[in-house]
């Protein structure tokens, strides 16, 4: 008797190894859970980067940077009917936005702030004259013309290298009521092939063209902005920056889309060019014109 007791004492001290039933089920419903809790996880970091670069896209065409900073910028674009100053034609080259500015350096090659004649500008004297610091100019278009516009082209005095910027201020200091005023540059001009940059102050749009060959290439479309001021006595300043085959126009300091063509290689020269809706007339002035290198 002494013994069986002393055996199922000893029985009773040792752990039992079966698990319980709860306990089995509590350490399945744990497991499930932490799959569950994986799998979400993993869901969630899939989904950042498109949200990230959802941000990023939306930030990049928000961004308008002056050039004086010289970096990347870009605008909205929308397309306009207004005549342009010289027909367009089929072919059409490429545009890009703006993602890498090119730089002028601070090294000015040529600047005129007219306080006189001295670098020899063509003057018309029945319409054009140099004084108080102004290039002024008059420019008409009778109500019978072969197109929409009449253009007045002006030479820059210099001798330009083939990579440079330019800008310039414009004011339209009065115009017929109905007159429709364009301004812009003639580059790398050898014979009648060049490009030309086209700033429509009255519509309020740009464009940037070739004329090659005797044909009109498109490289910048007809692209309307809020960035020009349209009010008579109001100052513009219009520019435009030429590296290699890339062209970045910009106005009021603020840059604007970039095109690329690579007909014209060489240097030529450069022309103001003024233009004015047939049967109208009006008076505008040029200042504070620079010529910078580029790298």
């Amino acid at each position: 008797m002494s013994r069986r007791k002393q055996k199922e004492k000893k029985d009773s001290s040792q752990p039992s190894n079966q698990e319980s039933p709860l306990l089995k089920i509590a350490i399945a419903v744990i497991g499930a859970m932490a799959l569950i809790i994986v799998a979400l996880i993993n869901r969630s970091t899939a989904t950042l980067p498109a949200e990230f670069t959802q941000t990023a896209e939306a930030r990049h065409t928000s961004n308008a940077i002056t050039s004086q900073a010289l970096q990347a910028s870009t605008i909205a674009l929308t397309e306009t009917s207004t005549p342009d100053a010289i027909p367009s034609q089929a072919a059409t080259s490429t545009w890009t936005l703006n993602t890498h500015s090119i730089t002028p350096t601070s090294t000015v090659i040529f600047e005129d702030t007219f306080i006189d004649n001295h670098n020899n500008w063509h003057i018309d004297t029945s319409s054009s004259y140099i004084a108080a610091g102004k290039y002024v100019i008059d420019v008409s278009c009778p109500d019978e013309h072969d197109s929409f516009y009449c253009g007045t082209y002006i030479k820059i005095p210099f001798t330009f290298p083939k990579d440079f910027h330019i800008e310039m201020d414009v004011t339209i200091l009065n115009s017929s009521p109905n007159a429709n005023v364009a301004i812009g540059f003639q580059l790398r001009r050898k014979s009648t092939d060049y490009y030309y940059i086209n700033y429509f102050i009255t519509d309020s749009f740009y464009s940037l063209r070739l004329t090659y060959d005797k044909r009109y290439l498109e490289i910048v479309p007809k692209t309307s902005t809020d960035l020009i001021s349209k009010e008579l006595n109001s100052t513009n300043r219009f520019g435009i920056t030429v590296q290699g085959t890339k062209f970045t126009p910009t106005i009021n300091g603020m840059l604007l889309p970039q095109g690329e063509d690579g007909n014209l290689t060489n240097a030529g020269d450069t022309h103001i060019a003024f233009f004015i809706s047939y049967g109208n007339s009006a008076r505008l002035q040029i200042d504070n014109l620079v010529v910078q290198e580029t790298r």
